[in-house]
């Protein structure tokens, strides 16, 4: 059975899905990615979350990071954009991080719900994912155009709602789709930039957080030599962990031990042994399972 929170490394990825999504994205782990979304029962769900959030879940902007729709998207249909702001209203008010990732485009009732029921500016940050600006149709045939899914980027920052474009996993990005990136980073301009490792069904140097038998060897050279060029011609910070977005938003202790056990992911935005030095006991053990 699916399950609805799955907490790991300080984080809590809450699901409302069996399966499907409907983006189809080829290099993706969902079951039946190209498929329509099933969803669960939505008072399972809402009691669920509940008695986790009542678990040992540390509360505000320095507590447990909410992964909302783990397992598929946050805006793909109707139902998912509902499911979203279901959750969103258990978690917005206790001003905990919130992520949310997308290759959709996100209406206008959930930005006017992010941008009114955070607590603080930088509570959420909304991942819009690619992979590819010019492959897009071949690798992520039902989800939105590269073009539609970078408008998400004004209307956001219009409402005061941080953005990350996220590329994850760097895949074919030759000289033309790098230049496609740029001329749309030109036009419309997420907050920060990730670009993630690549997880495949072998070993690996570190195992995916919520898939296991995935596993990547970190960033790939590829990816390395993107982020050096987009932090020089577009000037916005470029990370290369997800968590490590949300806490540098924050000015928080990132889920992840990035820059002690990942090295080579750390991009050194902020001094993170000291935030880690100066944490409680109770964040380490949650974050970190020791104190």
């Amino acid at each position: 059975m699916t399950s609805i929170c799955t907490r790991t490394d300080g984080r809590l990825y809450v699901n409302f899905t069996s399966e499907g999504c409907g983006a189809g994205c080829g290099y993706c782990f969902v079951k039946n990615k190209a498929g329509s979304q099933r969803f669960l029962d939505e008072n399972q769900i809402n009691n669920t979350l509940k008695a986790e959030l009542a678990r040992q879940f540390l509360v505000g902007p320095n507590g447990n990071v909410v992964v909302i729709a783990s397992e598929t998207d946050a805006f793909a249909s109707e139902r998912s954009i509902a499911f979203t702001e279901i959750v969103l209203k258990q978690i917005l008010p206790l001003g905990n991080p919130v992520q949310i990732a997308t290759k959709f485009s996100v209406p206008k009732t959930s930005i006017q719900m992010l941008s009114q029921g955070a607590t603080h500016r930088e509570q959420v940050v909304v991942y819009v994912s690619i992979s590819s600006v010019i492959r897009w149709r071949d690798l992520e045939p039902g989800a939105a155009s590269v073009e539609t899914r970078f408008s998400n980027f004004s209307m956001l920052r219009e409402r005061g709602v941080l953005s990350c474009l996220l590329v994850k996993p760097v895949l074919f990005f030759g000289r033309a789709d790098i230049d496609a990136l740029l001329h749309l980073l030109e036009k419309q301009e997420p907050d920060f930039i990730c670009l993630g490792a690549t997880y495949r069904k072998r070993q690996g140097r570190y195992g995916h957080p919520t898939e296991p038998g995935y596993f990547s060897n970190g960033i790939s050279e590829q990816a390395t030599k993107l982020a050096e060029e987009l932090r020089s011609r577009t000037g916005i910070k470029v990370f290369h962990n997800a968590s490590c977005v949300i806490a540098h938003a924050n000015g928080s202790l990132p889920t992840s031990k990035i820059w002690a056990d990942f090295p080579h992911l750390c991009v050194k935005c902020m001094d993170c042994e000291r935030l880690y030095q100066e944490s409680t006991e109770t964040t380490r053990i949650q974050f970190y399972g020791h104190g």
